[in-house]
């Protein structure tokens, strides 16, 4: 599965990790599998359940 950067960019500014959202609009491609996503996010301290957590979802 893959994700379009600009998603990523827009649920991070949702969630509150701005200086994620920041660096990942010079630091990911246009298209991003979990694995890179993942990989990417941990030097940020993010996990998918902080993201959820944040936005108030449940995963």
């Amino acid at each position: 599965m893959s994700y379009n950067r600009q998603q990523i960019i827009f649920t991070l500014h949702r969630a509150g990790f701005n200086d994620a959202a920041k660096g990942a609009e010079t630091e990911l491609p246009e298209e991003v599998d979990i694995d890179t996503l993942e990989t990417w996010s941990a030097k940020y301290g993010i996990t998918r359940d902080a993201i959820v957590s944040q936005i108030g979802g449940s995963s």
